[in-house]
């Protein structure tokens, strides 16, 4: 099987493509598939049956941190299906994820839709319409591709079309589809098109089957109150409460945890949590910084591209800055999808490993490891994807926020270099001896992740996750 994208799909979704896009290459061929060969046979695990429509591709970001010479970890975040980045991966890998999302088609079927509806969120374009500029964007089309052929593997006429060139065509507003048909978007496109109608989601009128996009379905279940059942759709991923949550994801992996320590990985303990609206937002970061004397970290819900993430590490810094600060945070959310993200995840600041190799040209920059957990048909793998850097070299003494972020997106805006000159392939011995890790203290973090993943899979009735996901609007 090749990595392709058909006529028809490139054509159907060809607006989307409105800037050149990255190619990554580069660090794709520099992946080691004899040393991931290694690690998968240590860190694969098989998936329990009843998660095998729920789970497809979402990646986790570690924090390492140096203490006496010793590389620990600390989990940010577990994202989702809107990964930016699949084209890291080696292309065995990505033909394993589009045989998965190449299965969803005969999932979708059991619910009865006759003409399916499947949503493709794509994150990169503002509320206003005017920020286009996802250079990955071409990485959901091969998503699109793998629907499209698996709902013609059932003797079906599928149709994949960029939400812009549909809206264009409607008539009264009202949309009645004859056939599956993908529709592949930008998230705050998206929302505004989206309704509900009797606990369905809607698409100008018509219901969706399918949200592939973690962040895209959260969002929904907040602006329309939680007025969607779940149960009548599918979601890629069923993760998603902890796949935009921070401090959800962080609290589930303190619980995994306790259950047995992992090598290489630290235990959470206390050091996050949640603020539901502004007045608890200042009181909690305050809390922080006077009574703890930590320094802090606030980062919204459902974000991406590192907006609305404010770091406090004066722990004396003057109120009114202090909260001067935090509304900007909110201001900045708010003008990226047209409202506050609560709630909003408090955490402690971690002072995290700089690259320690002096002749490397990202020297001294603060950096993160991202795991990519996937399914390859009944099992969960993890493939250790890249290195991802601060776009600055970190100077404590000025600490800014180009220093601080290891965001690809938001490096790439700010400093103008490709989003490869940012990032080193992770599955390398160069790579990891430059930093000082094992491969089998990668094999630890690889094992930790499809682990973790399971973990949250199996508690995807929690209370704790249900009363998230339906996290109303503050």
């Amino acid at each position: 099987m090749v990595v392709a994208v058909s006529l028809s799909t490139l054509v159907g979704a060809s607006a989307l493509i409105d800037v050149p896009q990255e190619d990554r290459r580069e660090i794709r061929e520099a992946q080691d598939l004899d040393l991931w060969s290694r690690i998968d046979a240590a860190s694969s695990i098989p998936l329990a049956p009843e998660h095998r429509d729920r789970f497809f591709v979402a990646p986790l970001d570690l924090l390492p941190e140096r203490v006496d010479g010793v590389l620990s970890h600390h989990l940010l975040e577990l994202n989702g299906t809107g990964i930016g980045g699949l084209t890291n991966l080696p292309e065995s890998t990505i033909e394993a994820i589009m045989r998965s999302f190449g299965e969803l088609p005969a999932a979708i079927a059991r619910l009865g839709d006759a003409a399916p509806v499947v949503l493709i969120g794509i994150s990169g374009r503002d509320t206003s319409g005017t920020q286009t500029s996802n250079r990955l964007a071409h990485e959901k089309l091969l998503y699109a591709e793998a629907l499209a052929q698996g709902f013609a593997r059932l003797g079906s006429r599928p149709e994949v079309i960029s939400l812009d060139r549909l809206d264009g065509g409607l008539v009264g507003g009202h949309w009645q589809p004859e056939r599956p048909t993908v529709v592949v978007g930008y998230n705050s496109d998206l929302v505004r098109a989206v309704g509900e109608d009797g606990g369905r989601m809607t698409l100008h009128g018509a219901p969706v089957s399918a949200v592939i996009n973690d962040r895209l379905f959260a969002e929904q279940l907040a602006r329309l109150g939680g007025g969607i059942d779940p149960d009548r759709m599918l979601v890629a991923n069923a993760t998603f409460a902890a796949g935009t949550d921070k401090s959800v994801a962080l609290e589930l992996a303190d619980r995994f945890l306790a259950t047995g320590p992992v090598s290489g990985v630290a235990r959470q303990r206390s050091r996050a949590g949640r603020a539901a609206g502004v007045d608890e937002l200042e009181r909690l970061v305050l809390e922080w910084l006077r009574v703890r004397r930590r320094p802090v970290v606030v980062k919204p819900h459902a974000s991406g591209g590192g907006a609305g993430i404010e770091f406090f590490l004066d722990v004396d810094e003057p109120t009114d800055e202090v909260v001067t600060r935090l509304r900007a945070s909110l201001d900045a959310t708010a003008a990226a999808s047209g409202r506050h993200r609560f709630p909003y995840t408090v955490c402690d600041f971690i002072d995290a490993d700089r690259w320690p190799d002096r002749t490397h040209r990202l020297s001294g920059h603060r950096y993160e490891l991202r795991i990519v957990a996937y399914r390859d048909d009944d099992r969960l793998r993890a493939f250790p994807s890249i290195v991802k850097f601060a776009s600055e070299r970190y100077e404590p003494s000025v600490a800014s926020r180009a220093m601080l972020i290891n965001n690809i997106t938001a490096g790439r805006r700010s400093s103008g270099r490709p989003g490869t000159r940012l990032m080193l392939p992770l599955c390398n011995l160069g790579t990891l001896a430059a930093m000082g890790l094992s491969v089998d203290g990668l094999t630890d973090l690889c094992r930790f992740t499809t682990r973790y993943v399971h973990f949250v899979l199996d508690r995807l009735a929690d209370p704790t996750l249900a009363d998230t996901s339906r996290q109303e609007v503050a």
